[in-house]
């Protein structure tokens, strides 16, 4: 069984990820995904990690997120029965990044050793 804090991340996702879908005005969040949400225990701060599909855009959607964080936690209130919504802090999931130059790595090793 899951504990709360863990619950209440996976709804903070499903949320945050329903509201930047109908923020279609920023066609930036269209190229976002939110890949993890991880709670204090307290409830107080949530980290939400987010994938930015097109490398480009990253400081710009980033940007926008911060801009738009004070409205976004305002959804979370309304949304979730909470007696204390978090405070939203964003951050760029690089872990695929990380893989993918790991695997080059991996695989230029491969090649030299042959």
């Amino acid at each position: 069984m899951q504990n709360r804090s863990q619950r209440i991340a996976d709804q903070v996702q499903q949320v945050l990820a329903q509201a930047l879908l109908r923020l279609s005005e920023e066609p930036l969040f269209l190229k976002t995904t939110i890949t993890e949400v991880k709670i204090s225990p307290d409830l107080s701060c949530a980290k939400v990690f987010i994938r930015i599909w097109d490398e480009k855009d990253i400081d710009e959607t980033m940007d926008a997120l911060q801009a738009r964080a004070k409205y976004l936690r305002h959804i979370l209130a309304r949304t979730l029965n909470l007696r204390i919504t978090p405070t939203l802090t964003f951050i760029y999931d690089r872990t695929e990044m990380q893989a993918q130059k790991l695997t080059s790595l991996i695989n230029q090793l491969d090649h030299n050793e042959k």
